[in-house]
């Protein structure tokens, strides 16, 4: 692998770019909006990625980490053959560590990346440092991008960097994920207007799912359930999308029981198609009627809004 060294770390940062699909932004929509913002993860949507992380505050790996900076201009530039601005949601995640002691072979310096650099490995007993990974955040957020847009299609991740940051200043890897953009699908065109009332509307949407999860009680545990399953990655593998449309059919029945709605009544012909994947070995999953139960469960979540609109 290379040299071991040690260090003491100071702070945790990860980083996600994904891609909403199904959109472009005029040139002149380019401003930054932020959905949340904690001491731990600020979530922002915008159009011009690179301006945004020279200017931004909450972590500086992009000004200060060489290595960082040509990697995520490279994925987060706009494709010269598309028309508009791709809308990206950006997820911002830091933790403090005070001075955390990397010392028994954590930290690595490996020739065999391009460029070298240095690494955190969490192998045996060079464990590294207990992170909270702000899932319910990162997942309501996620989950109120798709829903006030009316997003169908999943996510594109554009990259997904871990590192942790040193005492002396350097940077060190622990998870460096960088994904190709992939062919556009037709995207729609959207103004400056209509993509502000967007994202104030899930900026409160998140604020709701999040309170809501929170609680506890069994209503908070099924919405929970329910989010998770809308996060799907983008896949063209048909047995990996049936599993997934019975996944959500399951948690939409259950969280829309305590809602005082009827999966198996309201969506008759979606109900039909599930025992047909379940148990009538159809291998060619309706996308018509996926779409359908995907735009039901955005209904259920949605504060005050007609379940059967």
């Amino acid at each position: 692998m290379g040299a071991t060294l040690e260090c003491h770390l100071s702070e945790y940062v990860r980083t996600t770019v994904y891609r909403v699909p199904e959109y472009s932004a005029s040139d002149d929509s380019g401003a930054d909006v932020v959905l949340a913002d904690t001491d731990a993860l600020r979530a922002v949507l915008t159009t011009d990625a690179v301006n945004f992380f020279g200017r931004d505050d909450f972590t500086t790996q992009f000004t200060t980490d060489p290595t960082f900076a040509p990697v995520l201009r490279s994925v987060c530039q706009p494709d010269s053959d598309t028309t508009g601005l791709p809308l990206l949601l950006v997820l911002l995640q830091r933790q403090r560590l005070d001075s955390w002691p990397a010392t028994a072979g954590q930290c690595v310096w490996s020739e065999l990346l391009d460029p070298p650099r240095a690494m955190i490995v969490d192998i045996g007993a060079a464990y590294v440092p207990e992170i909270d990974a702000q899932t319910p955040l990162r997942n309501a957020v996620q989950a109120a991008t798709r829903i006030a847009f009316g997003v169908t299609e999943g996510f594109e991740k554009l990259g997904d960097w871990a590192s942790f940051r040193a005492e002396d200043g350097r940077w060190l890897d622990l998870l460096r994920v960088t994904t190709s953009p992939a062919a556009g699908s037709v995207a729609r065109p959207i103004s400056g207007d209509e993509l502000d009332s967007r994202c104030g509307a899930t900026r409160e949407l998140a604020g709701h799912i999040l309170s809501r999860m929170a609680t506890g009680d069994g209503e908070s545990q099924a919405l929970a359930g329910l989010v998770e399953m809308l996060l799907v990655d983008p896949t063209t593998d048909d047995a990996y999308q049936r599993l997934w449309f019975l996944g959500l059919h399951d948690r939409a029945k259950k969280f829309g029981a305590l809602r005082d709605w009827n999966l198996k009544q309201e969506l008759r012909e979606v109900n039909r198609h599930r025992n047909q994947v379940a148990h009538e070995g159809v291998e060619q999953l309706d996308s018509g009627l996926a779409t359908e139960l995907l735009k039901a469960a955005y209904r259920l979540i949605r504060p005050g809004a007609s379940i059967d609109g």
